[in-house]
């Protein structure tokens, strides 16, 4: 019922404003550490998780995506519990907890051998994004998968726009740089993997995006040889950037979540998309710790340092 209000209550607020509707994607990219840097005073997820909540206590139509690289590489993942190496399963609870929605392959998703993988696979709650990256199980090439269900190519949301019959379409595409080449997976090209997902997307969506993880120019590229996508919400580099190429926006928010962007998606009644907006923003000690994720956070760290002494290290 709350739910149905707060819609209700954005839609009656869009439509004094022109008719519009607005759909918001949070960003992060390169995320290794789940706990704030720099004594304390940035980063952190359990910040983010407070961004999250107060955004969408405002818009519920408000998704979160994370652009590649966070199960690999970071100390605590180094470290053992439960008589085995972490492995990044301390990233992915966290990212869990906090209602992360679409991820795509970063290159560091690759540093473990491929069950360990299929175990972060398995353990995630949030969908992954594969357009060009897929198994080779000795030269037999077939979708990753998690708990049994394939990762899909591309992902189709249906967001409530300003008439309730017509329902704002924006299709994604996830994209992945082979620049860490495992025998157990096969890629293929960037450009013509997200042109295939257009054309099999293009008379049925209103918006196409991508996340991304990339190189900045191959990014640049991507936008070039794919005018279609609006946004590109990029990774693989460690500093904040944004770019245009042509009518394509290219973000990329600074590693470990020291600062996300916010993407506002404006479309009007027709649901044709009419602006984006995109802040970037700043995850410091101004920003509270959501207590219930800074209580798993700190549950993680209490258990990696534990695997750490327990080894003789202090």
């Amino acid at each position: 019922m709350i739910k149905k209000i707060i819609a209700a209550f954005v839609l009656l607020v869009c439509s004094v404003y022109g008719q519009t509707s607005e759909v918001i994607f949070i960003q992060m990219n390169d995320v290794y550490e789940i706990a704030p840097l720099e004594g304390g005073k940035y980063g952190g997820l359990a910040r983010v998780k407070t961004v999250i909540d107060r955004i969408k206590q405002n818009n519920p139509y408000t998704f979160v995506v994370l652009s590649g690289d966070f199960i690999s590489p970071s100390a605590l993942g180094t470290s053992t519990y439960e008589d085995k190496r972490i492995n990044g399963r301390q990233m992915v609870d966290v990212l869990n907890a906090i209602g992360l929605d679409y991820v795509t392959f970063g290159n560091h998703e690759f540093d473990y051998k491929y069950d360990v993988l299929q175990e972060r696979l398995n353990q995630s709650q949030f969908e992954w994004i594969a357009s060009n990256v897929k198994r080779n199980d000795n030269g037999t090439i077939y979708p990753f998968s998690s708990n049994g269900i394939d990762l899909p190519e591309y992902k189709v949301l249906k967001v409530q726009g300003y008439l309730k019959n017509q329902p704002i379409k924006i299709g994604i595409t996830g994209i992945c740089i082979d620049a860490n080449k495992q025998p157990y997976v096969s890629y293929s090209d960037y450009y013509s993997s997200a042109r295939e997902v257009y054309s099999l997307l293009r008379d049925s969506i209103d918006c196409y995006i991508a996340i991304s993880h990339l190189n900045i120019d191959e990014d640049k590229k991507l936008a070039s040889e794919v005018p279609q996508l609006k946004l590109i919400m990029g990774g693989h580099e460690h500093v904040n950037m944004l770019h245009k190429v042509g009518e394509t926006l290219i973000t990329k928010a600074d590693a470990n979540a020291i600062t996300i962007y916010i993407h506002r998606l404006l479309f009007d009644e027709h649901n044709k998309l009419l602006e984006i907006k995109s802040e970037l923003v700043s995850i410091d000690d101004k920003i509270p710790e959501d207590p219930k994720v800074k209580a798993l956070v700190d549950e993680w760290v209490t258990r990696a340092f534990k695997g750490f002494y327990d080894k003789g290290f202090d």
